[in-house]
């Protein structure tokens, strides 16, 4: 099997690999992001408050399915805004807004 093939079924980049650190109590856990040429990017994954912006009207009964967050509506665009767990919350919150088949307009980190 060719190893661009065997690459595509194990899901995973031939450059990357990914590792989650674990840490003490008292500090946030850190993503380690290893790339092969020796050089390292960590990230802390605290919580942030991000505004999200989509188009589209959604009720502010959505808040529910979106965790929580506030939903409110501005004009023809809806704004989902709150306190994120950290990166991996923030993507599953963006597949929830891919699901739903809206268009994304903005995603800013306050604060």
């Amino acid at each position: 099997m060719p190893l661009i093939a065997a690459c595509r079924h194990r899901r995973f980049h031939l450059l990357f690999h990914l590792r989650v650190t674990p840490t003490g109590i008292a500090f946030p856990s850190v993503l380690d992001v290893r790339i092969t040429n020796g050089r390292t990017a960590q990230v802390a994954t605290v919580p942030a408050r991000y505004e999200i912006r989509v188009e589209g009207v959604l009720g502010e009964d959505w808040s529910a399915w979106f965790e929580g967050l506030r939903v409110v509506t501005v004009g023809t665009d809806t704004v989902i805004c709150g306190v994120i767990a950290d990166q991996p919350a923030l993507h599953g919150l963006l597949n929830r807004v891919r699901d739903l088949g809206l268009c994304l307009i903005s995603v800013h980190r306050i604060g």
